[in-house]
């Protein structure tokens, strides 16, 4: 990845200068008249001044495709766009490309490895909980899964039950009731559990409990969602099967 510096250095900015081209012609689209070049120009924009160029970088960057911020203040450069502009384009944000970037939030980025090997059977097991309206009810409900990341084998119950308007969430107690009957019970005692962070997955009970269990409670990093990516997958096959079955019961 090229750093800030280098990239101004790259682009002629660091000693002031420019290579002029009217290389803008190959993007078409981009009515650069808007904002003609002029050498009487004032070294520093006003605010208003920026704004403007940000709004219409936004249209420049759209129009040529969603370029990286390098290739697009490189265009501008080699059209004879004043510093500044070229500057205001290297810090650029796109709400497009930022949406599909890799990885959560905080990063911004997948790490390149497993940060752990790969899970053997029954060694490491997931929870999640989601909400789910059953076809014609009025009624919504809590529903439990719980699945081996290895085999991918999944265990469900339905927690509680509410009005559609009604707000319930899923206690320590309950979680911790279900986790017994549906996998301690009859299924090998897994070394990790890995929730989601709602609070009443990770709270004190559940941790103690856990360790009287020998058993690591280890929930993915905050708002690294990626992370916990096979079980949000699992849920939504979960409602989605569910969702079939009661349908065609009703048929």
């Amino acid at each position: 990845m090229v750093e800030p510096d280098e990239q101004l250095r790259l682009l002629g900015l660091m000693d002031g200068a420019l290579d002029l081209c009217p290389a803008m012609d190959l993007c078409p689209g981009m009515d650069l008249d808007l904002f003609p070049a002029s050498s009487s120009a004032p070294a520093v924009p006003s605010t208003k001044e920026v704004e403007q160029w940000k709004i219409q970088l936004l249209k420049y960057h759209r129009s040529a495709g969603h370029p990286s911020n390098f290739n697009l203040a490189r265009i501008l450069r080699d059209a004879g766009r004043p510093q500044w502009q070229v500057k205001v384009a290297l810090a650029l944000r796109c709400e497009d490309c930022a949406a599909l970037k890799m990885g959560g939030s905080s990063s911004g980025q997948v790490p390149p490895a497993s940060m752990r090997p790969m899970p053997r059977a029954w060694e490491c097991v997931g929870m999640d909980c989601t909400e789910w309206t059953p076809p014609h009810e009025n009624q919504k409900c809590t529903v439990l899964v719980l699945m081996d990341l290895a085999t991918k084998f999944k265990v469900t119950k339905i927690l509680m039950k509410c009005g559609l308007s009604e707000q319930k969430t899923e206690t320590t107690e309950q979680l911790l009731e279900a986790f017994t009957q549906l996998w301690l019970q009859d299924k090998p005692k897994p070394v990790y559990l890995i929730p989601d962070n709602a609070k009443s997955m990770i709270s004190m009970r559940m941790r103690e409990v856990l360790s009287d269990f020998n058993i690591v409670l280890d929930p993915p990093a905050p708002k690294e969602s990626w992370a916990h990516g096979l079980l949000e997958r699992a849920v939504q096959e979960v409602k989605e099967v569910a969702s079939k079955i009661r349908l065609s019961n009703t048929t």
